[in-house]
């Protein structure tokens, strides 16, 4: 029997949870999602949440709940650096991840552009 692909997903927003449930149902794969929050927020619903149509609870999902119920390995932190030459993801807390597979799903920052003073005032 060959060895398992080790496959690490870093962070846990949607698409994330998406690659880790899609993934959690194929064999041979040793999954671990990363992300330093303990709970994903299900943002397409926060309006919902904001207008007092949805209870907290109902937004919020922990990642400790999900892998259990995939099967999949969680782990809060955040990484500090990515080694692909040695396929490895080191964690800021000092602890080292070796991978087959690497999954970078770490979100985006918004840019903000053109108007002077814009970042000041905006909310994004």
């Amino acid at each position: 029997m060959s060895a398992k692909r080790r496959v690490i997903i870093l962070g846990g927003g949607i698409g994330g949870i998406e690659a880790a449930i899609a993934l959690s149902r194929k064999a041979g794969v040793s999954l671990t999602l990363v992300d330093p929050n303990a709970v994903h927020v299900w943002k397409p619903a926060l309006h919902e949440f904001a207008a007092g149509t949805l209870n907290f609870e109902e937004n919020v999902f922990s990642f400790e709940k999900l892998s259990k119920k995939f099967k999949f390995n969680f782990i809060q932190g955040a990484p500090s650096s990515i080694d692909r030459q040695a396929k490895s993801v080191k964690l800021s807390d000092g602890q080292t991840l070796e991978y087959d597979y690497l999954i970078v799903s770490i979100g985006g920052v918004q840019m903000i552009l053109a108007h002077q003073g814009q970042k000041r005032i905006a909310s994004f």
